[in-house]
This record gives structure tokens, C-alpha cells and sequence, in this order.
């Protein structure tokens, strides 16, 4: 099995879950069978087409069954699901934290109901609210993805 978590950095000492997934510089693909991690740097990261059929695609295609990430919306998770991947929900942490989580159980299924959402402020802090409620960041129209980090 191949776990797939969107990170900061090419590395487990250095490499957070990064938000959002579809901007994430690189991606840590885990393997279970031998236990190793592989970074791929995210060809997609600040282009246009970083869409999350693009990104499910790319995920899929590098051999992911697993796929954590901190802001997925219902839609994004069926394509995964129906590509083959199971999605699961992690709010932050480093990707040796997730992993760790994972492997324990731990991470819930993404989105089970409505997901939790995680924003960034300004300074670059993050903070948890119900998808839907406002969390009082820039929003550019509903359902956008854009402003300080915020994806509902």
C-alpha cells in the first residue's frame, strides 16, 4: 500500500502537511511494503490546471491508495474514491506525525458528513472550523479557494 501525504519539504525531519494539497510544493509517497518514503516534487504547484482531477490523476498514477490531506471538499474525495484512493482527514503535523496517525487508525475517513476545515491566518497560523461556517477571512464567492488559505 502507498500512502500519499501533500508536504512542505523533501524530507520527514523538515516536511508539514501542507495546505492546500493542490499547492503543495512536494508530495511523500510512503510504502508499505518496504517501509521507505519517496518525494515527488508537485508538477502541478501553482499552475492553473492543479485542479483536483489533475491532482487525482497524478496521485493515482504515481501508485497512491491512500491520500491525507488537511482540506478536501466532497467532490475532490469522490474522485479519489472513485480513482481508487481512499481519502482520509489529518488536521496538521509533520508527515512523519501523520503517517504515524494513519498507521494507528487514527485519521478519519475525508469528508465523513462535512469535514473540518483548516485556514490559515495571516500570520500563518492555522485554526479548525465546521465547513460552511465563515471563519471571518477574505473569501472571494462562495465555494472559492482562494484568499488567506481558506477552502470551503
Amino acid at each position: 500500500m502507498k500512502v500519499c501525504i501533500p508536504c512542505t519539504h523533501s524530507d520527514t525531519e523538515r516536511g508539514q502537511l501542507h495546505i492546500p494539497y493542490g499547492d503543495a510544493p512536494f508530495f511523500a509517497f510512503w510504502d508499505s511494503a518496504t517501509g521507505q518514503f519517496e518525494f515527488e516534487s508537485n508538477p502541478l504547484a501553482g499552475k492553473d490546471d492543479a485542479c483536483a482531477c489533475a491532482i487525482t490523476r497524478w496521485v493515482r498514477k504515481l501508485g497512491a491508495h491512500v491520500f491525507i490531506t488537511a482540506d478536501i471538499g466532497r467532490r475532490a474525495a469522490a474522485r479519489l474514491v472513485q480513482a481508487g484512493v481512499q481519502a482520509l482527514h489529518a488536521p496538521d503535523g509533520s508527515v512523519a506525525q501523520v503517517l504515524a496517525q494513519c498507521r494507528a487508525g487514527s485519521l478519519p475517513f475525508s469528508p465523513s458528513g462535512e469535514p473540518v476545515r483548516n485556514c490559515r491566518d495571516r500570520a500563518g497560523d492555522h485554526h479548525a472550523h465546521e465547513a460552511g461556517s465563515r471563519c471571518g477571512h477574505q473569501h472571494h464567492g462562495e465555494g472559492s479557494h482562494s484568499g488567506w488559505g481558506c477552502h470551503h
